[in-house]
């Protein structure tokens, strides 16, 4: 269904001429892709909607999202698979944080986030079959990812005097990155293996 609705964008923007029929398969993938972000971007928002943590879900999709970019780590094989990862991961985090307890909540916090950093300094960036990383990349994906991480680190940590909420909020984006480095580490040895 997805890609019939994507065939009639395409189409449409083909014959208002705004595209020709060499760049039809390069539109047609970043129309799938971008339509795909927004599906997922939005029910992400209904599922932070329902648990009434929609600033949360926000602060956790940017930075999550953010670090992910440059960190790397494990990769689905398929859109499904990656659908239904992001939303145990949404799910996870929003449960954790309307469930822990307030006065353990700043141990939580400062615990996931040098746990997390430390991991993320030492084991980004994680590249995957469909985006292995040269030496030249993996130098330069380092970099940013640490640069993320330590700017989220810090934000988080000043978080904590202002709302403990929101700080382990950032924090359990870092570990779910952090776990994510983990099991594309796995994954990718795996394979090598293999």
């Amino acid at each position: 269904m997805l890609n019939s609705i994507c065939l009639k964008i395409v189409e449409a923007l083909k014959e208002g001429g705004l595209i020709s029929q060499e760049d039809k398969d390069i539109y047609l993938f970043g129309i799938e892709i971008a339509l795909l972000k927004f599906i997922h971007y939005s029910s992400m928002l209904i599922i932070g909607a329902c648990f009434g943590m929609i600033l949360h879900t926000i602060i956790f999709i940017v930075s999550y999202a953010v670090l992910r970019e440059y960190a790397g780590g494990y990769h689905a094989n398929t859109r499904m698979h990656c659908y239904l990862i992001s939303w145990v991961i949404m799910i996870s985090a929003l449960l954790i944080i309307k469930l822990c307890p307030t006065k353990i909540m700043l141990w939580v916090s400062l615990f996931s986030l040098i746990s997390a950093y430390i991991l993320i300094f030492l084991m980004a960036p994680i590249g995957n079959t469909n985006k292995p990383l040269d030496p030249l990349e993996q130098d330069h994906y380092r970099a940013l990812a640490r640069i993320v991480a330590t700017a989220e680190t810090i934000i988080a940590l000043l978080l904590l005097f202002i709302n403990l909420q929101l700080s382990l909020t950032i924090a359990l984006s870092l570990i779910f990155t952090s776990i994510m480095l983990i099991l594309g580490s796995y994954k990718s040895t795996k394979q090598l293996i293999v």
